[in-house]
């Protein structure tokens, strides 16, 4: 399997395992005892590092970080409507943050393998 297969294969993987983890009634950030915000951030950090790595033409092209922002909009949606959840403006900015900072590691790598 080509590396970027496999980078496919596991952003899928991560893509569906936060759809579940994010849809079912279960708080799960009191049992990890990870903040909602802390855990955004490093999910959308995740999810942004993935999609490099399965897409390597796209990394310097931030917009296409806009299909995971539009996922974790369609997250929130999705909570307005289950019990026990809801939708946030604040989740979305968390997520929005990860993406931002996922790409910022994604130049500061670029930039230090092409000084070598």
């Amino acid at each position: 399997m080509r590396q970027t297969q496999l980078f496919r294969v596991l952003l899928f993987l991560a893509l569906c395992t936060t759809l579940v983890m994010t849809t079912s009634q279960t708080d799960h950030s009191a049992t990890t005892g990870i903040n909602d915000k802390v855990a955004h951030i490093l999910t959308f950090i995740l999810l942004g590092l993935l999609t490099q790595q399965a897409f390597p033409h796209l990394r310097k092209n931030w917009r296409s970080y806009a299909w995971l922002l539009a996922y974790g909009l369609g997250i929130e949606l999705i909570q307005y409507f289950i019990p026990q959840r809801s939708f946030s403006l604040l989740d979305l900015a968390a997520d929005a943050t990860g993406l931002l900072i996922a790409y910022a590691l994604m130049l500061s790598i670029g930039q230090a393998t092409r000084a070598r």
